[in-house]
């Protein structure tokens, strides 16, 4: 019961309801029991082990993960006892006259024990050696604040890739910012040339730099800014290893809606920015473009 008490202890009599998803968000990033398997960490001054090794054990017993974990000696007085105590535990849940009564149960019950025993073991461990699941996305983000030119400049590329359709940038104008699009002949489509990201120039002075880089799309007074935060640079990166973009984080996706609505809204009141584009309204064949300082209506069959 205690360790159950312990697994189901509230959080919110300490923890304001505002930090409450952040902070959540910040733990399943920065915890060792969620970190790859294949991660090394470091048990003694001279030895180091992958995290699937403790994972192998602790799935088959608490006390064959609590044998194969204790010869280094990388575990406090309280966390040594607390597992000696979970063994007792997986042991007696093994025992066949519990598991004759009630099967489904103490499985499922021994399956929780194993699980938070490497879970702790995990974090004991991994916590000594920074061990986490997106470590090396991590190192990368703390290059690029550092100003890495060829991270910043795969980044630029990428980011510029999701604002823009191959070499056309396609916004639909009609429409606010979290709302469905209209169906197909209602929608109003700006398209203009390609929109060029670049990396903002971090600035010289005697005061500190932001702790954060941002990217500039567009340019003249159209000129967007967008933070490169922890969450886009990771998709970035992850885009590169195979990802699609159906799969970016709703965070992600908005900030790329935003900068669009606030990109086409620049260039439709700017004529400059308007020149070389056009405008299609519905199905008709024939579209709006700006030439010469003036409006005029072209069929699609004169490009």
């Amino acid at each position: 019961m205690g360790l159950y008490h312990f697994l189901n202890r509230g959080s919110a009599i300490s923890v304001p309801a505002t930090l409450d998803a952040q902070l959540a968000a910040l733990g399943e990033l920065l915890d060792p029991a969620i970190a790859d398997p294949d991660m090394e960490v470091d048990v003694s001054s001279n030895t180091k082990i992958r995290l699937r090794e403790i994972d192998t054990r602790f799935s088959q017993s608490v006390g064959e993960g609590f044998s194969y974990i204790r010869k280094y000696r990388c575990l406090t007085v309280l966390e040594a006892d607390l597992l000696r105590r979970l063994v007792e535990a997986d042991e007696k849940l093994s025992d066949p006259d519990i598991v004759k009564r009630r099967p489904m149960v103490a499985s499922r019950v021994q399956s929780l024990v194993r699980d938070f025993a490497c879970r702790m073991v995990r974090r004991s461990i991994g916590l000594r050696s920074a061990a986490v699941r997106d470590a090396e996305i991590l190192r990368e983000f703390e290059r690029v604040l550092g100003g890495d030119p060829q991270l910043l400049h795969d980044a630029v590329k990428q980011v510029e890739g999701l604002l823009n359709e191959k070499d056309r940038f396609v916004v639909t104008l009609n429409t606010t910012f979290g709302e469905p699009l209209p169906p197909m002949q209602r929608r109003a489509i700006l398209t203009t040339p390609r929109q060029k990201v670049k990396a903002r120039d971090i600035p010289n002075g005697d005061r500190p730099h932001s702790a954060i880089r941002f990217l500039t799309v567009g340019s003249g007074a159209g000129t967007q800014s967008i933070p490169l935060t922890y969450e886009l640079f990771k998709s970035v990166r992850n885009l590169r290893r195979g990802m699609t973009t159906s799969s970016l984080p709703r965070p992600v996706v908005a900030m790329l809606d935003t900068t669009r609505a606030r990109l086409s809204g620049q260039i439709v009141r700017d004529e400059e920015l308007l020149e070389e584009g056009e405008i299609r309204i519905g199905l008709r064949d024939d579209v709006i473009v700006r030439e010469l300082a003036a409006f005029l209506v072209r069929w699609e069959d004169e490009r």
